[in-house]
């Protein structure tokens, strides 16, 4: 049977589950999807700040300039100057995709100038702006290759937890391959999300000379405030597109999904229908095994989740929560479960600490998935 017809075999067997959750059900992770439409906007000092979709987080925003952590390859922002805004300005963008230029996304002749770039570290730009009072600017912030047509690879490391002080042995590995553009993370990257914790990982990244887009695990939702990790990082639910691939991350931390992030996800699965489509989130919906607990609290809406990504067609899923490797498939989707970043291992399974590469052609869509094991130095 082909794929095509495994997956309407699935669609039609996941109709007689229930798979609506009632309406007097907790949902425990609303503060979090509360937060996200908030993310990338500010205002001060008479300007407007927006960053399209919130793919990047405010982290700085005065008369000194403004400040980003960018959750994204390519960004879209929004400047708007009143008329006592500061005509020149400078934006500092981190977690920034290396050689990433400003252009201009507007109809006709741009309303602002560049006058001066400074690359801070490999991830780290600096502009210089000149802003025209009264105006609105809309800038693109982009690798000048963002839009061919050629394949790339990215990286896939979750679960990292008390490892976050030794990581950069797995960053120093990933840096001696300059494929790898980016990396993505189905969470857990602290142990406790604790604010320290996840400003100690933000300096971890330091060392990493290709940006990290991540959501949230389970390990981020402890007894720190929700607010940390958007304040940090930003949206624990997004979607970005890099070339003619969509990525999208869904925060499963606390075992399921909340539902505004399902009305999130439906828009999004639009968007990726007729593209290659990557999706990542915490928590496997089904357990490879079935006897840890490693999955969704709801058999389903397990079902009614990979029944979304099977009628979209996404092409392929990773999940992390689980320390060690696994190459499974959920309703015909390749899903590959990498836990590896440092926590505490599976014993016996001789997989250890590990990263994914993955390798996109345009011809193929995902045309591998490699496995990278780190060993001490």
């Amino acid at each position: 049977m082909t794929r095509s017809l495994w997956r309407v075999a699935f669609v039609l067997m996941t109709m007689i589950v229930p798979v609506l959750v009632s309406p007097g059900c907790v949902r425990p992770a609303e503060d979090r999807a509360d937060l996200d439409p908030l993310v990338g906007k500010a205002f001060a000092n008479d300007l407007r700040v927006e960053v399209v979709d919130g793919l990047a987080a405010i982290r700085t925003f005065d008369d000194q300039g403004l400040r980003l952590w960018a959750q994204a390859p390519v960004l879209d922002v929004i400047l708007e100057a009143g008329p006592d805004a500061p005509q020149t300005f400078e934006l500092t963008v981190e977690n920034v995709m290396p050689r990433a230029e400003i252009s201009s996304l507007a109809d006709g002749e741009a309303n602002f100038k560049v006058s001066s770039r400074e690359q801070v570290d490999p991830t780290e730009v600096t502009w210089r702006l000149d802003l025209q009072s009264g105006q609105t600017s809309r800038l693109r912030i982009a690798p000048p290759d963002a839009d061919s047509n050629e394949p790339f690879r990215f990286g896939v490391l979750s679960d990292i937890q008390d490892e976050m002080d030794d990581v950069g042995l797995i960053f120093r590995r990933m840096n001696r391959d300059e494929s790898l553009r980016y990396v993505v993370s189905a969470g857990d990257i602290t142990q406790n999300g604790e604010m320290y914790e996840l400003e100690f990982f933000m300096e971890q990244l330091e060392e990493l000379d290709i940006p990290f887009y991540t959501t949230v695990g389970n390990h981020e939702i402890g007894p720190a405030s929700p607010e940390g990790f958007h304040e940090l990082y930003g949206r624990v639910n997004f979607q970005f597109r890099f070339r003619d691939v969509y990525f999208t991350f869904i925060d499963s931390a606390n075992a399921t999904v909340d539902p505004m992030a399902y009305d999130w996800l439906e828009e999004w699965l639009d968007n990726g229908q007729d593209s290659t489509h990557v999706f990542l989130t915490h928590i496997p919906p089904i357990d490879p095994k079935g006897i840890r607990n490693g999955s969704f609290g709801s058999r389903a809406e397990a079902a009614k989740l990979l029944n979304m990504l099977a009628q979209h067609d996404v092409d392929v899923g990773f999940y992390g929560h689980i320390h060690s490797y696994y190459a499974e498939s959920n309703a015909t989707i390749p899903v590959y479960i990498s836990g590896g970043g440092g926590a505490l291992p599976e014993k016996f399974d001789g997989v250890d600490r590990h990263y994914l590469t993955v390798d996109y052609n345009p011809d193929q869509g995902i045309e591998s998935v490699g496995v990278v094991r780190v060993k001490a130095e």
